[in-house]
């Protein structure tokens, strides 16, 4: 899917509806839309800094990312995605 063609502010997809594993997808954002977003859920490595003051978030797209991923499941689902873009999605 080309998601800059369609022109779209967010393009979201889950990993077992293309037959990968569960518990993983993707969220595409446009870079000026997610600057301008608060994150949702705090946690991780999403915060540069914190003091009594303020809380500092990194930027996009690590502002998101509240807990990390289990490392193996990304690997798991490529093949899988490689394969229904070839097919279903041409």
């Amino acid at each position: 899917m080309d998601v800059q063609s369609i022109d779209c502010d967010f393009f979201v997809f889950s990993g077992h509806k293309v037959f990968g594993p569960t518990g993983i997808g993707v969220v595409y954002g446009k870079q000026d839309v997610l600057e301008h977003m608060p994150p949702w859920q705090g946690g991780g490595n999403m915060i540069a800094d914190v003091t009594f003051e303020k809380t500092i978030y990194q930027g996009p797209p690590d502002r998101f990312e509240a807990a990390p991923a289990t490392s193996p499941t990304p690997w798991a689902s490529a093949p899988r995605l490689i394969t229904s873009n070839r097919s279903a999605w041409s």
